[in-house]
């Protein structure tokens, strides 16, 4: 898309998330991708979240705010659970940490198999978010 000046516009990309886990039939997901200098400081955010809570609370704010709509309800009350962090806030930790992972696959292109039965390289370590307990 370009103006009148004939300048490209990079048009804003929102991005549906892809789930290959049975669990999941019937999710929909919607996000908003990102530039990808605000990609490699999320990457470097990921690092940090391993390590801290503080660092996980915040790459969960981040991943929160480029959600754009879901389909998500509460198994007991089947309320619809708002796409905002205080509705991430209530999902379980691997179920958040799956969407985040297929997000990252839908921005940078790269599916679960892909590279598989590859003999080069090392595999990326999983992402974990610390938890702690009151």
């Amino acid at each position: 898309m370009s103006d009148e000046a004939g300048v490209f516009l990079a048009p804003p990309m929102t991005i549906r998330l892809v789930f290959d886990d049975e669990r999941y039939a019937g999710l929909v997901v919607r996000a908003r991708s990102m530039s990808i200098g605000d990609y490699l400081e999320f990457q470097a955010l990921s690092a940090r979240a391993e390590e801290t809570v503080s660092g996980s609370r915040e790459m969960l704010s981040v991943f929160a705010d480029r959600i754009v709509s879901w389909n998500i309800a509460d198994p007991e009350t089947e309320s619809p659970v708002p796409a905002t962090l205080d509705g991430l806030l209530t999902l379980e930790p691997n179920f958040v940490l799956d969407m985040i992972r297929a997000w990252r696959a839908a921005m940078t292109g790269v599916t679960k198999d892909q590279g598989k039965g590859s003999g080069s390289g090392e595999t990326s370590p999983e992402l974990s978010v610390p938890m702690e307990l009151t």
